[in-house]
């Protein structure tokens, strides 16, 4: 799986970037930050390695809060973005189903 630098979201360009310190200053493999458009992802590193895998599945579950905050209505509570364990799976499932696919591509 192809990971972009940069994506379109209802109108935005959020960019995604790595930072080879982002589990040491902020405990997460992943963040989105909504009020600059970015995503940021773990470096693979010789102190925090990353596994190919690990990355694409972070990837997609920082997406999935950036697509459920760009989703969610001021009705939703707890947010839609908020909800960890919904993101998780969504992105879970996301991820085996653009990974496992083996047939034919249009």
């Amino acid at each position: 799986m192809r990971i972009p630098k940069s994506l379109q979201l209802m109108g935005q360009t959020i960019r995604v970037t790595t930072d080879p310190l982002l589990k040491d200053r902020h405990g997460a493999a992943g963040m989105v930050e909504y009020g600059t458009e970015k995503i940021t992802l773990q470096e693979n590193t010789a102190a925090t390695p990353v596994s190919r895998q690990a990355l694409e599945q972070t990837y997609l579950h920082e997406l999935i809060h950036y697509i459920f905050f760009l989703a969610e209505s001021d009705t939703d509570d707890p947010p839609l973005h908020n909800r960890e364990c919904l993101v998780y799976r969504v992105a879970g499932l996301l991820h085996q189903a653009l990974k496992s696919y083996k047939g034919e591509i249009l």
